[in-house]
């Protein structure tokens, strides 16, 4: 199975540089989640409840948005 995206450039510069970025942003929200995930966890933080609130809050925007970690 193949897949294409087409864009009309550069009327749709923007949703091509977001479809280019799209794991770029995911690996970016992971890492967040992971170093907020290892704060609570190993470390000794006087504000887990707000390191866990991020952790959260990053999952929900993730259901609403159909996204996961594992795919």
């Amino acid at each position: 199975m193949k897949a294409t995206l087409e864009f009309t450039l550069p009327e749709e510069s923007t949703d091509h540089l977001l479809a280019l970025q799209g794991s770029s942003w995911s690996l970016l929200a992971w890492n967040i989640d992971q170093w907020a995930r290892n704060e609570v966890k190993f470390n000794d933080r006087l504000d887990t409840a707000t390191l866990e609130e991020l952790r959260d809050q990053i999952a929900q925007e993730m259901t609403d948005w159909g996204l996961s970690f594992d795919d």
